[in-house]
């Protein structure tokens, strides 16, 4: 019996890293080239969205790995501000659990996080980012885009006072401006 015990505390001591502990806030993998390499000679190839983060962020599963996603060209209010739950429950609406094609920009692949940049066409052909940006739950990111597309949409978002433009918390500016 006292052989077992040194046995099973033995056994304890040498595999103690055998099983690392999960990190509850690492649970997707930031993507490797590999997965690039095919996300972009598979662009018309569906993944399934498993997860939605906050109203400008999901994560997809890739050949049973979980990639997470940064929708480009817009931003959404962040957690805690007016109209985040609303931009979150959009995308969850929209996409939660269907399969979505990405559109991915080459020459901006990932943000400083190591997410995935991509825009997210849904199923029935709409692009979700646009989206959120017609509805006034999210804005164009023209910290990092130069899109005329989203800034037009921002315009006329702006303009209709959809979303948070309808808002009087708002500092409307820019009403009518001209994309560049």
């Amino acid at each position: 019996m006292k052989y077992l015990k040194l046995i099973l505390i033995l056994f304890y001591f040498s595999n103690i890293n055998a099983f690392p502990e999960v990190n509850e806030y690492k649970t997707y993998i930031t993507f490797q080239d590999s997965i690039v390499e095919k996300l972009l000679s598979e662009n018309y190839k569906a993944y399934k969205v498993i997860k939605i983060i906050d109203g400008d962020t999901i994560d997809i599963l890739v050949d049973n790995q979980i990639i997470r996603v940064r929708l480009s060209h817009i931003n959404c209010p962040e957690k805690g501000k007016p109209y985040w739950k609303r931009a979150k429950q959009f995308v969850s609406e929209s996409c939660f659990g269907a399969y979505v094609r990405l559109i991915i920009d080459e020459n901006n692949i990932s943000d400083r996080f190591g997410r995935l940049l991509a825009e997210v066409i849904l199923e029935d052909g709409r692009i979700l980012n646009q989206e959120l940006v017609k509805s006034g739950l999210a804005r164009h990111f023209k910290k990092y885009s130069i899109s005329k597309v989203y800034c037009q949409l921002e315009v006329d978002a702006k303009n209709s006072k959809v979303g948070f433009w309808s808002e009087s918390f708002l500092y409307i500016d820019s009403i009518g401006e001209k994309c560049k």
